[in-house]
């Protein structure tokens, strides 16, 4: 073999390593990309938005993680005492912690929300519901909506309190987290940390 095909296969080899380098830069290390702006509807809308848009817009452009960062707690049902089957569960979405401060502002689904027990005031039951950041409220102010995933009416919840936006200068999130802690929270920005509070 001359030493021109020799050098030909080191380059093409060597080629080959970087690419696969690349992708698996691309997959573990880069991390997932930004929460999918809606597609089957405008986020201004999301108060009317018909419930199939938004199942289409979930099931097409959004992921959640169950494990990383998932929580699951005893819940308030109002039943006394509380008893141990009223478990909730929270799963971020897996690209929420990467969204620009923008981009939330417009609306995006961060995390969902099911629990064991039905809890009208937060629109949470058996059944998954969404839970839609945005910066829609009175005076501009940030708000979440629940967004139960069933045809019964009134079951979009904006809650009275405005939402919480925790900000962490210099501190950088790493992977999608949502929780119960003592509110509902959920990380929600890039590239300066943040998180979403609702209590």
């Amino acid at each position: 073999m001359s030493n021109s095909a020799v050098i030909v296969r080191v380059a093409v080899g060597l080629l080959v390593i970087a690419l696969g380098a690349l992708v698996l830069w691309l997959l573990f290390f880069r991390g997932p990309t930004a929460t999918a702006r809606p597609e089957t509807f405008d986020p201004e809308s999301i108060s009317t938005a018909p419930l199939s848009a938004i199942r289409g817009y979930d099931s097409t452009l959004l992921h959640y993680d169950s494990v990383l960062g998932a929580d699951r707690q005893i819940v308030d049902s109002g039943l006394r005492p509380a008893r141990v089957g009223d478990t909730a569960w929270i799963q971020p979405e897996v690209g929420a912690y990467r969204l620009t401060i923008d981009a939330l502002a417009e609306g995006r689904i961060i995390a969902r929300i099911k629990s064991k027990v039905e809890l009208p005031r937060w629109g949470v039951g058996p059944w998954w519901t969404w839970w839609w950041v945005d910066r829609r409220g009175p005076h501009n102010t940030w708000r979440s909506l629940f967004i139960a995933d069933h045809e019964r009416p009134a079951y979009r919840v904006s809650r009275d309190s405005a939402l919480e936006l925790e900000m962490h200068p210099g501190s950088e999130w790493r992977q999608p987290l949502a929780r119960f802690t003592g509110s509902i929270w959920g990380n929600c920005c890039y590239p300066s940390a943040c998180c979403c509070k609702q209590y």
